[in-house]
């Protein structure tokens, strides 16, 4: 388990006696980290469950069929991304939003395509 301090607060991730310790409190998310030992507030523990502990969630690499979707509805939707995580089963809007800042704009780019359009680049 890693430990980190910041501003006090030391913050732990949660191992797996945690993550059970947390379905059985899940239905109120203020009283879940004084019930659980956590030094958090409710919203960190509730959007940490949503983004990445929940067992809904794949957390593994983008497959190159769901890259390829997200390029798609990036084009229909722009930078809508819940209703991309619509499209994509066990993915949050989060975690395609951060995939697509992080790694596909960059392709884009280096293609010579405009990540906002998704034309070829006049400007290169």
């Amino acid at each position: 388990m890693r430990r980190q301090e910041r501003g006090g607060i030391e913050e732990r991730s949660m191992g797996r006696g945690r993550r059970q310790s947390t379905d059985a409190y899940i239905g109120c998310w203020s009283s879940l980290p004084q019930k659980a030992g956590l030094q958090r507030w409710g919203k960190s523990c509730r959007l940490r469950w949503i983004n990445y502990l929940s067992p809904d969630i794949k957390g593994r690499k983008f497959s190159l069929q769901e890259e390829q979707t997200i390029i798609q509805l990036h084009t229909l939707l722009g930078n809508r991304w819940s209703a991309m995580a619509a499209h994509l089963p066990k993915r949050t809007d989060n975690e395609i939003k951060n995939h697509w800042n992080t790694h596909l704009k960059k392709r884009l780019i280096r293609m010579g395509i405009n990540p906002m359009t998704h034309r070829t680049r006049t400007d290169a």
